[in-house]
């Protein structure tokens, strides 16, 4: 979700002892579906912004389900981050994936 200013940063978490890839599908309805890997270290997290990385190519003013799947066990989770006209912090609130 664009709508409003707000950032959607995506965090993985690796919770196993080996690096694992993990698959990210970024569904933007009609803007079509996006999938790109990336590696996580062992007991390692990576976050990235979904819009703003280079990974995918997001609208703005857009909104779509995001889903991972790994060869180890991740947890993830979207971070909505709105910041004010000055770049403080409005809000983040984290949205689990299913």
């Amino acid at each position: 979700n664009t709508f409003l200013g707000a950032f959607n940063w995506l965090r993985l978490l690796n919770t196993s002892a080996s690096a694992t890839v993990a698959t990210v599908t970024l569904n933007q309805g009609t803007s079509g579906v996006q999938t790109q890997s990336v590696s996580i270290p062992a007991r390692g997290r990576l976050d990235f912004e979904l819009a703003n990385s280079g990974l995918f190519t997001i609208a703005s003013e857009t909104y779509g389900p995001v889903s991972v799947s790994a060869t180890a066990p991740v947890a993830a989770e979207v971070l909505r981050v709105k910041p004010t006209s000055t770049m403080a912090l409005d809000f983040v609130n984290n949205v689990p994936l299913n």
